[in-house]
């Protein structure tokens, strides 16, 4: 993988986006054989979902100009199964020590329980006729980690708990979990559309705290790109409190975050930015930024899959909690 120069990433804003990779898999609830899914799955990729590449990991997204609620409904459960899965994962290495071991546990927890659950559901057939079923299903495992995440934010503003959890982070990730809950509630009234209000009032809290977050987890010797985070945290902010709606404003600010993320995360991966940021979080909020550009362009009228194709990066471990100890 060639380096990743600063100044490289500084002018990331400017730069373009390549064709993103568009197919389709099927889906069922009854075991079958490796071979089977294999083929199940390649075909579902092309016929069904918008699997974007590169990254340490695909963006699962609903087909191209879809409004059948339960390929909305399946594509949105993989995706945020996973983020889910990765909040957990977040939660416990920020949970240090003897003190905290229990809120950790139960951290780990949340992060298998979701892992698992992506992975019943990669391998289930989701129609008109069960995808309900499967949202019932999903909300029952969603509404205990919105509740733990709230207890955790309340308590580290009350000085409760001492950990690396900013409460502004689980505030983050709560909020995250609670529209993921609303938008499968819209689904299960056979709704998919897009409330463009709602829509920049979420995602530009979203990419701005991003952006925050990014700018504390950077080095201090990293002064230019902690003071590009710090901009764009601005500029999010100003997008959402002045109201802006012009479409086109918006998918260019979208896409530009993408590839700001994209490049800090190919950084991160190689050494080429100091620290602290695991490489998997960087990936984490790359798929975020492709989630909102994908909703933006339905919101617009277009039919959805983000354009961007990231460079496959190196493996360095997904930073996952194995053992028995899970991230003790």
């Amino acid at each position: 993988m060639m380096p990743i120069s600063r100044r490289g990433l500084m002018k990331v804003a400017g730069a373009g986006s390549a064709a993103a990779v568009a197919g389709t898999l099927g889906a069922g609830l009854a075991p079958e054989s490796a071979d089977a899914h294999d083929q199940r799955l390649r075909q579902y990729v092309r016929e069904n979902l918008l699997l974007q590449q590169g990254g340490r990991k695909p963006v699962v997204l609903p087909p191209p100009g879809s409004v059948d609620p339960a390929q909305h409904s399946r594509a949105d459960v993989i995706f945020w199964s996973d983020q889910l899965a990765e909040h957990g994962l977040f939660m416990a290495m920020l949970l240090p020590g003897d003190e905290l071991a229990q809120l950790r546990q139960q951290a780990t927890t949340f992060q298998r329980t979701f892992a698992q659950h992506m992975a019943m559901v990669q391998q289930a057939t989701i129609d008109r006729d069960n995808f309900r079923e499967l949202n019932r299903r999903t909300l029952d495992l969603v509404l205990p980690f919105v509740d733990f995440k709230f207890r955790i934010e309340d308590a580290q503003r009350r000085g409760e708990v001492r950990s690396l959890i900013w409460p502004t982070f689980a505030a983050h990730v709560r909020a995250e979990a609670e529209r993921f809950s609303g938008r499968l509630d819209q689904f299960a009234r056979g709704d998919v559309s897009q409330n463009p209000e709602e829509l920049v009032q979420f995602w530009t809290r979203i990419m701005e705290e991003h952006a925050a977050f990014v700018a504390h987890l950077l080095d201090p010797t990293e002064m230019a790109l902690v003071e590009q985070a710090r901009t764009a945290a601005t500029n999010f902010r100003t997008v959402r409190e002045d109201g802006v709606r012009d479409m086109a404003t918006l998918l260019a600010a979208a896409e530009t975050i993408i590839h700001f993320k994209e490049t800090a995360e190919a950084g991160i991966e190689a050494g080429q930015i100091q620290s602290i940021i695991h490489p998997a979080l960087a990936d984490h909020v790359r798929r975020e930024a492709v989630k909102f550009h994908d909703e933006l362009s339905r919101a617009a009228g277009l039919p959805g899959g983000s354009q961007q194709t990231p460079v496959a990066l190196p493996r360095t471990g997904d930073g996952s909690c194995e053992g028995e100890d899970g991230c003790e």
